[in-house]
């Protein structure tokens, strides 16, 4: 039934981007969008912003005469500016970019060396900055041990996966076919002439697996690599696949449908990013995943995101799912609800906490800030979540008997009560205070 099931209507390009004079969010590519990171940190981010109505906008250069085209006659001060990996490198283009923003944040993702002269060596330029948003915990603990001068300039640091783009959950794990497929779904560059690691990943699902394992590519040869193998698996033509990639989640609506055909998904590359798992999750194809760090904090201790060490764990994870349906649909079942974590709508509130537009309230999305230091310079430890009582009764959420407000009494307050989420934005202080509310209402699989 899930296989059957119609694909997701995926929206236009063009509705999700803005003119420039109507966005509220900006989004550099310094060094463009032909790589998938930057492109799917800049391009798909600023969709996916402007479809949760924050418009925003991805550029993709740094230059003095891109920059100087933010500055909009009689336009208010943009609620935020962010840089992928690398900043400008003139301290006269940060200024003027700091004038016309109220948050400047530096996306370092995973900050590869041929990036980071500016990121890491210009304390003065980083300075101008409220902080800066890194893949996870995981990442920024290897950022800041190879840029010391970015960790120690940086105020606060926010936590932002990329979200997943699989539009639909396609299986739940029940179907286990005498020679079920399996897809290795991470990018990679072995060649297929190395075949020890192809080989032994082989062996360790066992004879009875249909295993492909180099069918996609990274790298710079990943743009065409994927185009190919989209094209051959949905049999569709190459100026198809474009066009359907040119869409918001129009390329995670192609993997959907290719992930479909799948009985179990490989993730075996350590990474610090997370989305090609989560991607994998999403669908309810039972996954099995290489351990490592990034992907344990990923699966916050669920047992059933099955994580191996090695391939006699991976042949030991793979018998236990050809014995039991029911552990599939356990197995099924937890991919997709971690993989909520990770949604449009999830991902899309981070970033408006992260541009202060949304008071901080889930004690697992909070920012580190830097903030006050003890005597032997350790950060202090971090307020207590926003959902505590004594902070929700001080906010305004709870009144004097301790039973919640109604939604429109509340302030500075983000809360999704299963349909809709209202977000209470208070502008200014003490008796100063307006507030502007903004409602988004989740319907099926989407959210508008």
């Amino acid at each position: 039934q899930f296989r059957a099931a119609p694909a997701a209507a995926v929206s236009n390009r063009s509705a999700f981007e803005p003119p420039l004079e109507r966005a509220r969010v900006v989004i550099a590519a310094c060094h463009g969008l032909n790589l998938g990171g930057p492109r799917h940190r800049c391009l798909e981010t600023a969709r996916a912003l402007t479809a949760h109505d924050l418009p925003a906008v991805c550029i993709p250069s740094c230059s003095a005469a891109t920059l100087s085209r933010l500055r909009q006659p009689g336009q208010e001060r943009l609620d935020g500016i962010i840089f992928i990996k690398q900043i400008p490198s003139s301290i006269h283009l940060i200024k003027t970019v700091r004038s016309l923003t109220r948050r400047l944040l530096l996306d370092t993702m995973d900050l590869n060396p041929l990036f980071q002269a500016a990121s890491c060596n210009g304390e003065s330029l980083l300075r101008h900055f409220d902080g800066a948003i890194a893949l996870s915990r995981i990442a920024w603990q290897q950022i800041s041990a190879s840029c010391p001068v970015l960790a120690n300039t940086t105020r606060e640091v926010h936590y932002i996966e990329h979200f997943h783009s699989v539009t639909r959950r396609v299986s739940d794990g029940s179907l286990w076919p005498a020679r079920p497929q399996a897809l290795m779904v991470m990018e990679h560059r072995v060649l297929p002439t190395a075949r020890s690691f192809c080989v032994n990943l082989s062996k360790a699902l066992g004879p009875e697996v249909d295993f492909s394992c180099n069918p996609l590519w990274g790298g710079m040869a990943a743009p065409s690599s994927r185009l190919g193998f989209l094209s051959q698996a949905l049999k569709m033509s190459g100026g198809e696949v474009q066009a359907r990639m040119a869409a918001f989640l129009g390329t995670g609506d192609l993997f959907t449908r290719v992930f479909a055909q799948y009985d179990l998904l490989i993730q075996w590359f350590h990474s610090n990013a997370a989305q090609r798992l989560t991607n994998a999750l999403a669908t309810g194809v039972p996954v099995i995943a290489l351990w490592t760090p990034t992907f344990e904090e990923v699966a916050a201790g669920d047992p059933h995101i099955l994580l191996v060490h090695n391939y006699s764990e991976l042949t030991a994870t793979v018998r236990a799912l050809a014995a039991s349906a029911a552990f599939r649909r356990r197995v099924s079942d937890a991919g997709v609800a971690v993989a909520d974590r990770f949604s449009v709508g999830q991902i899309a509130l981070q970033y408006k906490e992260a541009l202060g537009l949304c008071a901080r309230h889930d004690e697992n999305r909070s920012a580190e800030r830097g903030g006050p230091k003890a005597s032997n310079n350790t950060p202090l430890p971090p307020p207590r979540p926003w959902r505590s009582h004594r902070l929700l009764a001080k906010h305004g959420v709870l009144d004097a008997r301790g039973n919640r407000k109604r939604r429109e009494e509340r302030r500075g307050f983000c809360e999704w009560n299963g349909t809709a989420r209202t977000t209470w934005m208070t502008r200014g202080t003490g008796r100063g205070v307006s507030l502007t509310p903004h409602t988004h209402v989740r319907r099926g699989e989407t959210e508008t």
